[in-house]
């Protein structure tokens, strides 16, 4: 008994380190990505998915990104007509975005996302360019 009980004990110890080195619940943008544009094209728009896995809120508050003059925050609805048929797409300026603990919230075209107003340099597919998310909590975060 005393042997089965000294290597239970053991075999406690040896699993409780794998615990703590779990990785901690964080808030993460992953998938980022932005469509290339033409040479006329002055602005484009950034998506990614934002995941809060902690146990507390927070609001995203402002972008920024080096590649454009003036970056925002909006949001794509769509107007129905009678016939339940989509008639028009309506684009509107969101000025900060609640995170809700335990959830993961979708940036996608028409929907949510990232406009980049007054493009630097046209977006090329492959190329990477950084974005800047404030958060009222965490502070800020380079995507």
């Amino acid at each position: 008994m005393r042997i089965f009980l000294t290597t239970f004990l053991l075999a406690l110890l040896a699993i409780n380190p794998v615990f703590a080195q779990e990785e901690p619940a964080a808030l993460k943008a992953e998938y980022p990505f932005a469509y290339a544009t033409s040479e006329k094209q002055k602005n484009g728009a950034a998506y990614f998915t934002l995941r809060n896995m902690t146990p507390h809120s927070d609001r995203l508050i402002a972008v920024a990104s080096p590649i454009a003059s003036k970056v925002e925050l909006h949001t794509m609805t769509a107007k129905v007509n009678e016939e339940m048929e989509m008639d028009v797409m309506s684009m509107k300026k969101i000025d900060a975005l609640d995170i809700p603990e335990m959830s993961s919230l979708y940036f996608e075209p028409f929907g949510r996302h990232v406009m980049l107003m007054g493009l630097t340099k046209p977006l090329k597919a492959g190329d990477s360019f950084p974005m800047t998310l404030s958060f009222e909590k965490k502070g800020k975060m380079e995507i």
